[in-house]
């Protein structure tokens, strides 16, 4: 039975011929369900060849429809279909759907189907199926053809154009590559000078796609990655598109297309004119930078955004500086370093701006550590260190409190997401999960980490430094804090003895080294002793008391189970103020950093360091024994 296949795979006659008289669906997708159903009903009753191939075809190129194909899955046709077991991808299947291939008027399915045969048809040499090979190739560029005439939908032509080139690139097809690149070319190209400045209107006028899509941009970036663009004619021609960008305002596009020429001048070892675009996508990433502030300079996102614009600026501008220096361009050199020490000071602007607009409520409330001052003078070593200790920490539900008035103020924090400003100025990387509870927590620790560092800058300092400079502390006194503290495991005493002795002797780096590790042991010991004191939570917990390294200080920090549990020994505002510092990404995270060496010198030594050395002193005051029995003791 010969069939005929076409933009919905069958027609309706072949439902008929098949015997399949079942009412059928009026959507050419279902027609193929529909009849496949019929068909596998029938299959045991199917006497002659051409049944059984018609319906192996048939499920091949059901699969191929309703599987997505490979530019939106990043996978191949053949992957996609290998789930599919039970369509018996054997000779017989791919000798027929070759047979019925050019009968295939949709460009859609005849591609992937050609794509398809390609890949997974193997004859006994070894070799590919290099005519299914072409076809796929020039059915993907129909294809591409279609799609590139609506604006929003460039994505899939430019993954048809691409898979097209790849295919070409296996097969050494050079004249199907050269007419890929011809496709490429009458796309992007525009009918004027090489050396012309075209505007907005010129550009729109001579192209074939809509200006203001990225379409372009790829397709040029595509270009470059198989190196089949000539610098001499990409380069230009993107800085083309970035002068119609510059005109209409659209700075964003723009410094994408000087980009890509600045790569094309680069591959030409053309280094001045690399040094030119370079320096010139700086001056997009600034502009833009300042357009998204300008809009509203009330709205933290926006800052941030901006931040991250003047980030690409300076990267730009390294790249252009170190261009100058290698090749003597002297001028330029001494310039583009004033350029970057300018854009720095304008990022920690933003930075301070953006900040300053995000969290006002704690920003206005200054800190006066006057009063507390006064009541160091003329008290005993001990009650200094106790009366230190008794600064009360912030509990969460203040820094919440500050995000959901962020919220409140700012409409467009629900869409922005848990993008969010590390401690030490980088924009952290957006997280997988979007629910409310994992967009506000990231904003919370950053808040967190800011309170810190401002509360140690004008209050917690200096009283440490008075303590410090008129209360000599010696390890005595320190060991009798220590020795009075039921948090402490037994044998762990002296690391906590010469942390706290570290810090007061102004050696906060060599404290968090010594501390952070004792306190993830501390917190282990404490729970496990909790466990094993409750029957139901021992049965529940058994498998992890026989691990020695169970749990780790993130999982007894970040579990609710454990932290819960660790809260009931050191209360909910020390847990929460470890787990932000110590091993919350959005905040110090200052296990990871210090343990592994990532931490530089001023981060060891600045104020959330310090921060955290006040905690655990303060941990260990909790029990902190009266005077007279310390001296009796």
């Amino acid at each position: 039975m010969k069939i005929v296949i076409t933009a919905t795979g069958l027609t309706q006659e072949d439902f008929v011929r098949s015997g399949c008289n079942e009412a059928i669906s009026s959507s050419p997708r279902h027609w193929i369900s529909d009849y496949l159903g019929a068909l596998n009903g029938r299959m045991a009753d199917a006497t002659g060849e051409d049944d059984e191939q018609t319906v192996k075809v048939c499920r091949v190129l059901y699969a191929l429809l309703a599987s997505r194909p490979q530019w939106e899955t990043r996978r191949t046709p053949a992957e996609e279909t290998d789930h599919l077991e039970t369509y018996e991808f054997d000779e017989t299947v791919f000798s027929f759907l070759a047979q019925v291939l050019t009968q295939i008027s949709d460009d859609e399915t005849r591609g992937r189907a050609a794509d398809l045969l390609y890949q997974r048809s193997i004859d006994t040499r070894g070799r590919r199926d290099i005519d299914a090979a072409r076809i796929a190739i020039r059915s993907y560029l129909l294809e591409a053809s279609r799609h590139q005439t609506y604006r929003l939908h460039w994505t899939p032509a430019f993954k048809r154009i691409e898979r097209s080139l790849g295919i070409a690139n296996e097969i050494r097809d050079a004249a199907l590559k050269q007419e890929i690149i011809a496709h490429i070319e009458s796309t992007i190209f525009p009918q004027i000078q090489p050396d012309g400045v075209p505007s907005l209107e010129t550009l729109a006028a001579n192209i074939k796609i809509d200006i203001l899509s990225r379409y372009p941009i790829v397709l040029m970036d595509l270009m470059f990655r198989s190196k089949e663009g000539t610098p001499d004619r990409y380069g230009p021609l993107a800085e083309q598109y970035a002068y119609g960008m510059r005109q209409g305002q659209h700075r964003e596009l723009e410094r994408e297309y000087l980009e890509i020429a600045s790569k094309y001048y680069r591959r030409a070892r053309n280094r001045e004119r690399e040094l030119t675009t370079r320096e010139r996508s700086a001056d997009s990433s600034i502009e833009e930078a300042k357009n998204f502030v300008a809009r509203n300079p009330t709205l933290p996102h926006l800052y941030i955004i901006a931040e991250d614009r003047l980030m690409d600026a300076i990267r730009a501008l390294k790249t252009a500086n170190g261009i100058a220096k290698e090749y003597g361009f002297l001028q330029d050199e001494s310039r583009l370093e004033e350029r970057i020490d300018k854009v720095r000071r304008q990022h920690l602007d933003y930075q301070q701006r953006g900040m300053a607009a995000f969290v006002p409520s704690y920003k206005s409330n200054a800190y006066d550590a006057g009063p507390m001052l006064a009541r160091f003078e003329g008290i005993s070593k001990l009650d200094a260190i106790s009366t230190l200790a008794a600064v009360p920490l912030r509990s969460k539900d203040d820094f919440e409190q500050i995000v959901g008035e962020m919220v409140t103020r700012d409409p467009m924090f629900s869409h922005f997401g848990p993008v969010v400003r590390e401690h030490n100025g980088h924009i952290a990387a957006q997280t997988k999960d979007t629910t409310a509870n994992s967009i506000t927590w990231p904003w919370v620790c950053s808040v967190a980490v800011e309170s810190y560092e401002d509360e140690f800058n004008e209050y917690l300092g200096p009283i440490i430094d008075h303590t410090i400079r008129n209360h000599a502390i010696i390890i005595d006194d320190v060991a009798s804090v220590v020795q009075g503290s039921y948090f402490i495991p037994d044998g762990r005493a002296l690391f906590f003895i010469k942390g706290l002795l570290a810090g007061f002797r102004y050696d906060v780096s060599m404290a968090v080294h010594l501390l952070a590790p004792q306190i993830e042991h501390a917190s282990r010991i404490a729970i496990r002793n909790l466990i094993s004191s409750d029957i139901h939570l021992t049965k529940a917990h058994g498998q992890m008391l026989s691990d020695p390294e169970a749990p780790s200080l993130p999982q007894a920090l970040q579990e609710p189970a454990y932290a819960e549990m660790l809260s009931s020994v050191l209360g909910e505002e020390i847990v929460f103020t470890l787990r932000v510092i110590l091993v919350e990404r959005f905040g110090g995270n200052l296990r990871h950093r210090a343990m592994h060496g990532l931490a530089t010198d001023g981060e060891l030594n600045g104020p959330l360091c310090w921060y955290f050395w006040f905690v655990v002193l303060k941990i260990c005051c909790m029990t902190i024994p009266s005077p007279d029995k310390a001296t009796n003791e």
